[in-house]
């Protein structure tokens, strides 16, 4: 079974690349305002998801 091909041209946009500007960034909007942010770091959004849904302190 061939899942991935070895050719990459079908591929296209800026698979993970970041915006040269964070006002171009992704929006997370959530309904709990005690952890509202200015800025949340791609790398703390995992961990703010588990608090919102209850599954952290």
């Amino acid at each position: 079974m061939n899942v991935v091909p070895p050719d990459p041209s079908p591929v296209r946009g800026w698979h993970g690349r970041l915006p040269d500007d964070p006002r171009d960034g992704p929006v997370l909007i959530c309904s709990g305002p005690s952890l509202a942010r200015d800025r949340v770091a791609a790398t703390d959004v995992r961990d703010l998801l588990l608090r919102l849904g209850g599954l952290t302190g």
